[in-house]
């Protein structure tokens, strides 16, 4: 199953944590992956850390589509905008809920 999320996360970078939803439980080892940008078929991806936390380093500005998954859990998929005019602290939260 697959859960997306409507709204486009908007980041100067693409960094941020995965939880699991609905609670501040830390998800270590989800895999991150955005393509983009736009229509472009270039992937990149990283895992989270010990603390959910991940960071794509070197993503020029532009719109992506992004999917995280984890075993147990179902993917999370939606847009990251990454622009210059987002706040200068921007990140990205995905809670991602148990299931298939």
């Amino acid at each position: 199953m697959i859960s997306y999320i409507d709204k486009p996360f908007c980041v100067r970078v693409v960094r941020g944590e995965i939880v699991v939803k609905n609670t501040p439980d830390a998800l270590v080892g989800a895999i991150v992956q955005i393509r983009g940008p736009a229509e472009a078929r270039r992937i990149s991806a990283t895992k989270t850390d010990r603390r959910g936390h991940f960071r794509i380093t070197r993503v020029p500005q532009g719109k992506y589509a992004f999917k995280a998954t984890l075993l147990g859990f179902q993917s999370v998929v939606g847009t990251i905008i990454v622009s210059n005019q987002a706040p200068k602290d921007s990140a990205i939260r995905i809670g991602m809920p148990a299931g298939v």
